[in-house]
C-alpha cells in the first residue's frame, strides 16, 4: 500500500511538475505577440478552446491520473498491459525503472503528432497553444477501471472529437508550415491600383491619340473581315501622323467640270457657257451625245467637247423619259478615267446651266476634298422634291463630288445604273448610287435649279444669306435684266461679278426715316424702293414673280417661303436695275455701282408719303469684302446719305456698326 501510495504521490508530483514547465514555456512564447488575425481566432481558436474544455473534463473523472490520452494516426487508444512488468499501461507509453521509482518516457512513433500545436496568424505569430499532457503513469486499480468503464461511452466520442480536432490543426499547421506569410486582403489592393493606373493613363492615352491619330483624315483605313482574322493590330512602325505642312487652300485649278450637252441645243447654248468659261484658268469637258460643228474661235472660248460612251446596253424603261439620262448620269465617272491631274472636285451641270466660278470655289473649300462628299440644292418646286427626293441634287442646278467619291462612284456605277432601269433622268440615278455608297446631299443654298416659269426677279432680289453659285434654266425664265436677251443680261451680270462676286445679289435692307420708304438693295442685282416701312422678315422672303414649276400648283407648291406681290398699287416697289458698276480710286477698295428704273411708270397712290418716282437712280456705294463667307452668315447693313441730288438716292452698304440693327420706326 505504501509502495502504491507513493507511486500515486511521484505521478502527481510529476504532473504538476510537467505542467509548471508546459505553463512557464506557454507564457514565454506569448510575451511581446498579439492575436491580429481575428478571423482565425473565431474559426479555429474555439475548436482549441473546446478541446482544452474536454480535456479538463477528463481529467476531472480519471480523478487519480489526471492524463490526457494522445490520439494517434493508427485510431489505438486503449489501455495494454506491458510485459514484463506486469502492470497496465496506455499505449505509447513505456514504465521506465528510476530506482525506487517509475518514469514514463513519450516512444510514440510519429512525434511529430505529440508535438506542440501552434495556431498562427498573420506573420505566424501565435494565437493559441494547445499542450498535450504526458501522463505520469498508468495504474490498473479497480477505482481506475471503474471510472474507465463508466466514462467509456464519453470517452469513446471525447477521442472522436480529439482526433478530427487533430486532423484540422494538423492541416493547417502544415498551411502554416508551406505558406509563412500569407496573402491578405490582396484583391481590393490591386483593384485600388488599378483604377489608379486607368485614371492616369487614361487621358494620357486619349491626348496622344488626338494629338498623333493612327489613321488621319485623308486616309481610309481597310477593314477586314474579323471572321478571317479575330484580331486587327497596326503593324510596327507604320503608326501614321499628322502632316506638318497644310495643303494649299482649294482654287479654281484644282476643280474640273463635266458639262452634259445636247448636240441639237448646242448652237444656242454653247454661248450661255461662253460668258461663265474662263479659258486658260478652268478645266471641263463637254460631254454631247454626237459631232458639231464649231465655229471660229469656239476651240479657244469654250472647254474640249468629247462623245459620251455608247449606253445601249443599259436598261430604261421609263416611258416619260430620255434614254440621254443614262449618258448624261456617267459624264462624272467619265470625266475621272480622263486621269487629270492634281483634281479634288468635280462639278456637274448642264449647258443651260450659269456658274459663279469664284463663289463655287468659296463653297467647295470649306469641305475635306479628301472626304466623301455629294454637295448640291434641291429644287424650288415642292412637288419636284416629293416627287424625285429632297436628298437629291438637282443636275441642271449643278453639283459637286469630290475626288475619292467619285473614284468609289466609277468602280458601282454601272451596276448600280442596271438596278434603277425606271428611274426618270440622270440625276436621280446618281442620287441612288449615293444612297448605296451611304453619301447624303450636303445642302448648299447658292446652287438654283430654278424650277421656274416666269420671272425670277423675286428669287433674286431676295438671294439668301449665301453665295450664289449657279443658276439653270436660262431658256426658260425670262431674262435676269430688262431690255436684253438673255445672254446680253449674262454679259452684264460678269461686270460686278469681277468687282466683288463674293457680295453678288446680296440683299441689305434699311430705312429712310424721313420719307419713310423701305429700301432693299440686292447688290449688283437691283434696288427696291417701297412706300411706307416693310419689317425685314417681310421683305427677305422672295415675292411671286415667277409660277411653279407645275402651272396648277399653289403657293403652297413652292419649297421655300415665299409672299405675294402687293396687290396694293401704294405698296408695289419702285425697281432700278444694275446700269453699271466700278471701282473708286486706284487701291480698288471700294465700289459704286449704280441702278436705274425701267422707265415704267406706277399707278397713283393717295397715301401722303412722298412718291419715290422722283427718283431715277439709285447709287450704291460698297468696300469690298473677299473674306466675306470666311464669317458666320450675316447680312450687310445699309444707310441713306443726306446727299440731296435730284433724282438720285445714294446709299451707303457696309458691316454693321456695333449695336446697329435693321429696325422698324
Amino acid at each position: 500500500m505504501s509502495e502504491m501510495m507513493q507511486k500515486m504521490v511521484i505521478g502527481e508530483w510529476r504532473e504538476g511538475h510537467i505542467e509548471d514547465k508546459v505553463e512557464k514555456k506557454v507564457e514565454e512564447e506569448r510575451m511581446g505577440e498579439n492575436v491580429e488575425d481575428e478571423w482565425m481566432e473565431e474559426h479555429i481558436g474555439d475548436n482549441v478552446e473546446e478541446n482544452d474544455n474536454v480535456e479538463e473534463k477528463v481529467g476531472e473523472e480519471g480523478n487519480i491520473e489526471n492524463v490526457e490520452e494522445k490520439v494517434v494516426e493508427d485510431g489505438k487508444g486503449e489501455n495494454v498491459e506491458h510485459e514484463g512488468k506486469g502492470e497496465n499501461v496506455e499505449e505509447g507509453w513505456e514504465v521506465i525503472q528510476l530506482g525506487d521509482d517509475t518514469e514514463t518516457q513519450h516512444m510514440t512513433p510519429k512525434e511529430d503528432e505529440l508535438k506542440q500545436y501552434q495556431v498562427r496568424g498573420r506573420g505566424g505569430k501565435p494565437i493559441k497553444e494547445v499542450q498535450t499532457k504526458k501522463p505520469s503513469k498508468s495504474v490498473k486499480t479497480p477505482f481506475t477501471e471503474g471510472k474507465k468503464r463508466k466514462g467509456s461511452e464519453k470517452k469513446s466520442n471525447l477521442e472522436k472529437m480529439k482526433k478530427t480536432k487533430d486532423e484540422q490543426l494538423l492541416l493547417w499547421n502544415h498551411t502554416v508550415k508551406t505558406n509563412p506569410t500569407p496573402i491578405v486582403c490582396t484583391i481590393p489592393k490591386i483593384m485600388l491600383t488599378l483604377l489608379l493606373f486607368l485614371g492616369i493613363f487614361t487621358p494620357i492615352y486619349y491626348s496622344l491619340n488626338l494629338l498623333y491619330p493612327q489613321n488621319p483624315p485623308n486616309q481610309h483605313p481597310n477593314f477586314i473581315s474579323v471572321h478571317r482574322i479575330p484580331c486587327l493590330r497596326t503593324p510596327p512602325n507604320t503608326t501614321t501622323r499628322l502632316k506638318t505642312t497644310t495643303q494649299p487652300k482649294t482654287a479654281l485649278e484644282h476643280v474640273v467640270f463635266g458639262i452634259a450637252a445636247s448636240s441639237t441645243l448646242w448652237e444656242r447654248r454653247k454661248n450661255y457657257i461662253k460668258t461663265w468659261w474662263k479659258p486658260g484658268e478652268m478645266r471641263g469637258v463637254v460631254w454631247l451625245d454626237n459631232e458639231v460643228k464649231n465655229e471660229e474661235y469656239d476651240d479657244i472660248l469654250l472647254p474640249p467637247t468629247m462623245i459620251s460612251s455608247d449606253v445601249s446596253e443599259f436598261p430604261y424603261e421609263n416611258r416619260n423619259g430620255d434614254r440621254s439620262a443614262i449618258r448624261i448620269s456617267r459624264i462624272v465617272s467619265e470625266t475621272l478615267k480622263l486621269g487629270m491631274e492634281n483634281v479634288r472636285w468635280f462639278v456637274m451641270g448642264d449647258d443651260d446651266t450659269v456658274f459663279i466660278p469664284d463663289n463655287l470655289v468659296r463653297v467647295l473649300s470649306k469641305y475635306d476634298h479628301n472626304q466623301y462628299y455629294y454637295i448640291g440644292s434641291i429644287s424650288e418646286s415642292h412637288i419636284q422634291n416629293i416627287h424625285f427626293s429632297y436628298g437629291m441634287a438637282y443636275g441642271g442646278g449643278g453639283f459637286a463630288v469630290s475626288f475619292p467619291l467619285a473614284k468609289a462612284l466609277a468602280k458601282m456605277q454601272d451596276r448600280c445604273i442596271r438596278r434603277y432601269p425606271s428611274l426618270y433622268g440622270s440625276d436621280d440615278r446618281i442620287q441612288a448610287c449615293m444612297a448605296e455608297l451611304g453619301v447624303p446631299l450636303t445642302r448648299e443654298a447658292g446652287f438654283h435649279q430654278f424650277d421656274v416659269y416666269g420671272n425670277a426677279f423675286g428669287l433674286l432680289a431676295a438671294h439668301p444669306v449665301a453665295p450664289i453659285v449657279s443658276l439653270h434654266h436660262i431658256d426658260i425664265i425670262e431674262p435676269i435684266f430688262p431690255g436684253v436677251d438673255r445672254v446680253e443680261a449674262l454679259r452684264k451680270l460678269q461686270n460686278p461679278i469681277k468687282l466683288d462676286s463674293a457680295a453678288l445679289m446680296q440683299q441689305t435692307i434699311c430705312y429712310d426715316p424721313t420719307r419713310k420708304w423701305t429700301i432693299s438693295v440686292s447688290w449688283g442685282f437691283a434696288v427696291q424702293i417701297i412706300r411706307g416701312i416693310v419689317s425685314a422678315r417681310e421683305i427677305e422672303r422672295p415675292a411671286r414673280t415667277f409660277l411653279n414649276w407645275y402651272k396648277t400648283a399653289d403657293q403652297s407648291g413652292f419649297a421655300t417661303n415665299t409672299r405675294p406681290v402687293s396687290k396694293n398699287t401704294c405698296q408695289r416697289p419702285f425697281v432700278y436695275a444694275l446700269s453699271y458698276a466700278s471701282y473708286i480710286g486706284s487701291d480698288h477698295n471700294q465700289t459704286v455701282s449704280e441702278y436705274v428704273g425701267n422707265g415704267i411708270p406706277n399707278p397713283r397712290c393717295g397715301w401722303k408719303v412722298a412718291n419715290p418716282s422722283q427718283i431715277q437712280r439709285v447709287v450704291v456705294y460698297k468696300t469690298p469684302d473677299p473674306n466675306l463667307w470666311d464669317k458666320a452668315p450675316r447680312r450687310k447693313c445699309c444707310r441713306v446719305l443726306p446727299i440731296e441730288e435730284k433724282g438720285s438716292l445714294v446709299v451707303d452698304v457696309g458691316e454693321c456698326r456695333e449695336d446697329e440693327v435693321i429696325e422698324t420706326l
